[in-house]
């Protein structure tokens, strides 16, 4: 048996249909041309990590400050040294303090201790090696004859 073949006779184009084709011919075109570009600038972002120096660093996001511990003043630093001082030893006493966090250090010179029915007290001269300059400062700190914890009562910078 023999195939049997159909031709089709030609069909030119009208005006109109040739304009349609042409119209969607160029907007098949745009079309991918749009979507290849598309895919071209992912390419050029991080997708191929073409990077000309050192990779940023994530990890650091701006105005993360986290929680942090806040530094104990110079009056609480001389407060537990005296708190802490043998008074037993006399009241002419040469103890070092000093504040890492602020550069701030001195000597407490003497303690006196007094004491009633209701608290403790201590009396005391210290120095205070600041930027600033070296200053003299009496105070005295008390606390409750059955209590633990000591307050600063006063502190002043003589002179």
């Amino acid at each position: 048996m023999r195939p049997i073949t159909v031709t089709l006779p030609y069909l030119p184009l009208t005006n109109n249909a040739a304009r349609r084709h042409r119209f969607f011919c160029r907007l098949a075109g745009a079309l991918c041309l749009g979507a290849s570009c598309l895919a071209v600038s992912g390419c050029l972002g991080d997708g191929l990590a073409l990077q000309l120096g050192p990779a940023p660093d994530r990890g650091i996001i701006s105005g993360s400050i986290g929680d942090t511990p806040t530094l104990p003043s110079d009056d609480d630093i001389i407060r537990d040294a005296v708190a802490q001082a043998d008074v037993k030893t006399g009241p002419w006493q040469d103890i070092e303090w000093n504040h890492p966090g602020t550069g701030d250090g001195g000597v407490i010179s003497y303690i006196k201790e007094k004491r009633s029915a209701r608290s403790i007290c201590r009396s005391f001269i210290t120095s205070k090696h600041s930027y600033d300059g070296i200053a003299q400062y009496t105070g005295e700190i008390c606390r409750a004859r059955m209590g633990r914890e000591w307050t600063l009562k006063s502190i002043e910078q003589q002179g």
